[in-house]
């Protein structure tokens, strides 16, 4: 908690080597526009490389520090191949490595807890999750404890949670869900909703508002929209997260999950914070307040 001038000292940075080679497809051919992450293993810290995304020949130049890293490897749009995972790479040298696209890579596990607006377990809802990369959806039933574990694909994914019938709660759809990192430790239903409510709600809101872990950002689009922008801010006007980018279809209460990081998947500070939703020609702008976790 900085509330005055602080001295941090003698910061010194580490010395990092190269990671270079080349992003390919199945068949060995290069791809362009790849674009990789770094992670530490274990951890759903994502550590921004400047140099990242592939050149025209599939390409690669980056630097990290020494250490253990897994690496995940993302098609760029428009090449139908999963996202792929190349976990507990050993950077302790400059490293030349190619990273090659599975057309099925292997599954890791996901688990969380779906829970009702008072943060009671909801058993026997239904989680669904369909990967963008338009690889098999995968389905998992909460059990007593509200809890679901399932085997998925790394990569963006749209959640489908249905709840049991009779619960008198709500569909919920989160979209651009990128997995393993962004599923939160709980996924609250909210109570059914009136398609036909006497009053429109705002287009962007948050919710829950306040928040202390993660928030949802509900959309509400009465038409399609093949190019969509959701950008969080600070009160300075400083961006801090892009928290979606792409197609979004029609309707009510579309949801999008924020986490509570930055684009460099640090946590973000307690305050008041504004959402942007650029929507075609439409922008509509909402805010948002973090309380201390």
């Amino acid at each position: 908690d900085v509330t005055g001038d602080v001295d941090l000292g003698d910061i010194v940075l580490q010395d990092g080597f190269v990671v270079s080679g080349t992003v390919r497809d199945p068949g060995g051919a290069p791809v362009a526009g790849a674009d990789l992450d770094a992670f530490l293993p274990g951890e759903c810290r994502r550590f921004p490389l400047a140099d990242g995304v592939a050149d025209a020949n599939g390409q690669f130049s980056f630097r990290v520090e020494p250490g253990t890293w897994d690496f995940v490897a993302n098609p760029p749009p428009g090449v139908t191949l999963p996202t792929t995972r190349f976990g507990s790479v050993d950077v302790s040298g400059d490293l030349a490595r190619d990273f090659q696209l599975q057309t099925d890579p292997a599954p890791f596990e996901v688990s969380s807890v779906v829970e009702d607006p008072d943060g009671l377990p909801v058993a026997g809802a239904i989680v669904r999750g369909v990967p963008a990369s338009g690889a098999a959806s995968w389905e998992a039933t909460t059990d007593a404890a509200g809890e679901f574990v399932a085997l998925a694909p790394p990569g963006r994914h749209r959640l489908e949670i249905t709840p049991p019938s009779g619960s008198g709660l709500g569909v919920r759809i989160l979209e651009g869900v990128d997995l393993p990192c962004a599923l939160g430790p709980a996924l609250s239903l909210l109570p059914f909703v009136d398609p036909n409510p006497p009053a429109a709600p705002a287009p962007l809101r948050a919710a829950p508002n306040p928040w202390r872990e993660t928030t949802t950002l509900q959309l509400d689009i009465p038409a399609a929209v093949a190019s969509a922008r959701v950008t969080v801010y600070d009160v300075s006007g400083r961006r801090v997260r892009e928290v979606y980018r792409g197609a979004l279809e029609a309707g009510e209460g579309r949801e999008i999950l924020w986490d509570g990081r930055d684009d460099a998947g640090r946590p973000t500070a307690t305050g008041v914070y504004f959402v942007r939703a650029e929507l075609g020609r439409t922008t509509t702008t909402a805010k948002t307040v973090r309380l201390r976790p």
